[in-house]
């Protein structure tokens, strides 16, 4: 497994990994990370929190997931270790159990660049 301290807590031989990053001055971010495995019924995902502190001293946080693509990234990741050990089906995001019983109206699609 990766290991990831960036916020003082060490990953080192567990199965999940967790980050903090702090946006630029013109609100950009750069996370560097791994595509993760899949679990049952489950497309492959990442959890986000952002969070933001208005100049009244205000916190909010918005919690969700990012989703991808497996009709595409499958065929790349099932013939590579440790992907080719998960005995769980690959589900693709419109059949993920989570992303499917999301309420209408939430935002449901985002593009966002990624950079090998």
């Amino acid at each position: 497994a990766v290991t990831l301290v960036s916020n003082g807590e060490d990953t080192s031989g567990q199965m999940w990994l967790r980050s903090k990053a702090t946006a630029d001055s013109e609100g950009q971010i750069t996370i560097k990370t791994i595509i993760p495995g899949w679990h049952n019924s489950r497309s492959i995902h990442i959890h986000v929190k952002v969070a933001f502190e208005t100049a009244a001293g205000s916190t909010y946080a918005v919690s969700s997931q990012l989703i991808f693509n497996t009709t595409y990234l499958g065929p790349l990741l099932r013939p590579l270790a440790p992907y080719s050990q998960n005995t769980f089906e690959l589900v693709d995001y419109w059949m993920d159990s989570i992303y499917t019983s999301a309420s209408p109206g939430l935002c449901r699609n985002l593009i966002l660049p990624l950079n090998g």
